[in-house]
């Protein structure tokens, strides 16, 4: 059964199973199957790899590097998209869209993929990624010092979407999502959009978004809301 949560006041509107899949390509212009694609062939590259490393480094680091280069070189024969290459792709992968539409990467925690949980990324995001939510959402409250960055984030129209995973042993949860902005030090601050895409494995094409309301910890789910 297809989930999509109304638009209340402070509520991510979230996107399962068929209506993601219309949803995302309504937004994107392209299926979320080479999303799912890219990702397996990420998780297929950490597969082979030491596993005994943390999802920090090792193959941690592989999976994250070859999600990013997958979905960027698939992008790239999209004629409507590019990947982008610039001096602030070093430390912020992106891929754009000739409108400005945005995808950068992020690693997400256990809440990933999940209806019941509220969206949590691992790390706090970059300066880069500050100004670009701060501005699509109308502040300007963090400059940066690289002037050749700020003048190529104020050249683009920006709605930044994040591609966020989170490996859970050899499955990856999966969603894209829209972040409502970001603090000055980084934290996001809420999600306007949850697009799940799925659990992906290498056994099984898409399995569905997990609807159990386990959190990190063990306890009972929490509403999706901003904070």
């Amino acid at each position: 059964m297809d989930l999509v949560q109304a638009d209340f006041v402070g509520n991510a509107r979230v996107y399962s199973d068929e209506s993601s899949n219309r949803e995302f390509e309504r937004i994107f212009g392209f299926p979320p199957q080479l999303i799912r694609d890219a990702v397996r062939m990420a998780l297929r590259s950490y597969m082979e790899s030491d596993d005994i490393h943390t999802q920090l480094s090792g193959p941690g680091s592989n999976l994250y590097h070859t999600l990013v280069e997958q979905v960027r070189a698939a992008l790239d024969e999209n004629d409507a998209w590019t990947a982008n290459r610039s001096v602030d792709n070093h430390t912020a992968p992106r891929a754009y869209r000739r409108d400005g539409l945005g995808l950068t990467f992020a690693q997400g925690t256990n809440s990933t993929g999940n209806i019941r949980e509220e969206l949590h990324l691992k790390k706090r995001v970059g300066s880069v990624t500050i100004v670009e939510l701060q501005r699509a959402g109308g502040t300007q409250q963090v400059e940066l010092a690289f002037d050749d960055v700020e003048k190529e984030i104020l050249a683009r129209p920006q709605t930044l979407w994040f591609l966020v995973y989170c490996r859970d042993g050899n499955t990856v949860h999966l969603e894209v999502s829209l972040p409502s902005g970001a603090t000055d030090d980084g934290k996001i601050t809420g999600w306007d959009k949850r697009i799940v895409l799925g659990d992906v494995s290498m056994t099984d094409v898409a399995v569905e978004e997990r609807t159990d309301e386990r959190g990190e910890d063990g306890e009972v789910g929490v509403s999706i809301s901003a904070r």
